[in-house]
């Protein structure tokens, strides 16, 4: 079954890489400055990539809902309040990212 693979920006990608390369688990992409990656494994694969440090997740690989603001290079800065079309709304969203918390007016 295929898998993405979040794993934390403090941590060195090629650490985590390695060390997934000692499992069961097959990359089949690596998105480093998303820090995910994608790849193929069974549920005992999964069990020992979650115990990796710096693995921070591991989602089935369906659809992935980014918040550009998460990546500048993406997105245009934050919304304006007067602005509905600055930021489409994030159906599903389960969590909220530190990023989105606006401390501009702090």
């Amino acid at each position: 079954m295929a898998f993405i693979v979040t794993i934390d920006p403090s941590e060195s990608m090629q650490r985590v890489l390695d060390q997934l390369s000692q499992t069961s688990f097959q990359v089949s992409s690596v998105m480093a400055e998303l820090h995910l990656v994608a790849g193929e494994a069974d549920d005992a694969t999964l069990a020992r990539v979650l115990r990796i440090p710096g693995v921070t997740g591991v989602e089935e690989d369906t659809m992935i809902h980014l918040d550009p603001r998460e990546i500048p290079k993406m997105g245009s800065g934050w919304p304006r309040d007067d602005d509905q079309r600055a930021m489409p709304p994030l159906h599903g969203s389960s969590w909220r990212s530190p990023a989105w918390e606006d401390t501009s007016s702090s």
